[in-house]
């Protein structure tokens, strides 16, 4: 590969441009890294995202649910319980 009539100027050019071709081969390998670990960061938050979706759709049904029990709930039969049992306490505190 090396030629005897190569000058010094003609060795240090193609020592120069191989050099520069190992540099930039490993800033790519350094780059295909990068965006492997960004790629598996966003298949991590999408999963997160996913399980974050579900236990909000969960949570929002539980909450309807909840809802459509207390409006069935007279409130009359509430406050008249809640009376009671006010009633009750002081009526207790009252014999002391």
């Amino acid at each position: 590969m090396t030629n005897t009539a190569d000058t010094p100027a003609e060795r240090l050019a193609r020592w120069t441009a191989t050099d520069a071709a190992i540099g930039i081969a490993a800033e790519a390998e350094q780059l295909r890294a990068r965006l492997a670990e960004r790629t598996a960061e966003a298949d991590d938050l999408r999963a997160r995202l996913a399980q974050l979706t579900t236990r909000v759709a969960q949570l929002e049904a539980g909450n309807a649910e909840l809802r459509r029990v207390a409006s069935r709930m007279p409130l009359r039969s509430v406050a008249r319980r809640v009376a009671r049992r006010l009633r009750s306490t002081a009526a207790r505190r009252a014999r002391r």
